[in-house]
């Protein structure tokens, strides 16, 4: 009769064990894709940022949620495509420079905000807050977390970049949790965020950048009532102005 009690006890275990969302600072960039769809993302993450060049402006856009670089505060990550600089780990990316070559930025930086009720409770993720550098949104660890850009099919260039909301705490947030608004431990939604940035250089299409998102519930739970929206701190500055 033990034997078969700790049977059954250890099967309950080994069911919750493998239906709980992997959340862990020890697993490597080993990627999880089983039955449950739960995706880890590790705290061994690079987060990147990447220029979109090919308009008549620049645009910094990353793998994190975030986008402009603070007014040029961040580089552009090495390995660009189409720039004079790919193995430049210290130039400092374009935050949302227009036209280009002007040194005139409209953003100095801003993010996706997803809201929606989880379990009757509302949740809201964001790539930043704006002010307490709260990031919760990440790539997976390792080169798979990496932007990835080409030359088309569908613009002259594109960036694909590939994010989630799903670890705890957020390996990115630079400050401690109680710094954040509700003075709690981030609840993420479970998300995969897709995102793909478009940009041409043929006239009539070279004065703007298409974002594009696909968004994806991995976790166990339903989301509802969801709301995507963008957070964006526009300062408007020349580069040269002092203090601008």
């Amino acid at each position: 009769m033990k034997k078969v009690f700790w049977f059954i006890l250890f099967l309950a275990f080994f069911i919750f064990w493998c239906s709980t969302p992997l959340f862990s600072r020890n697993f490597s960039s080993q990627k999880f894709e089983d039955v449950s769809s739960q995706k880890l993302v590790t705290y061994d993450v690079e987060a990147q940022q990447r220029v979109q060049r090919r308009w008549n402006g620049n645009f910094c856009i990353t793998n994190w949620g975030v986008f402009g670089s603070m007014t040029r505060d961040y580089y552009e990550s090495v390995g660009c495509l189409f720039c004079d600089h790919p193995a430049d780990p210290n130039y400092p990316a374009e935050s949302f420079e227009f036209p280009s070559g002007s040194d005139l930025e409209y953003l100095f930086w801003g993010s996706i905000w997803i809201g929606a009720i989880v379990n009757e409770e509302t949740l809201v993720t964001v790539g930043c807050d704006g002010w307490w550098w709260i990031h919760e949104m990440a790539p997976e660890a390792g080169a798979g977390g990496n932007i990835t850009e080409s030359d088309g099919p569908l613009g002259d260039q594109e960036c694909i970049a590939v994010y989630y909301d799903t670890a705890v705490p957020p390996p990115l947030t630079w400050f401690p949790v109680p710094m954040d608004w509700d003075n709690r431990e981030h609840a993420p939604l479970n998300l995969k965020i897709t995102q793909h940035s478009y940009s041409w250089e043929t006239p009539s299409y070279d004065d703007f950048v298409i974002l594009e998102f696909w968004l994806k519930n991995i976790g166990f739970d339903s989301i509802e009532k969801s709301y995507f929206g963008f957070f964006m701190d526009t300062d408007i500055l020349r580069l040269w102005w002092s203090p601008y």
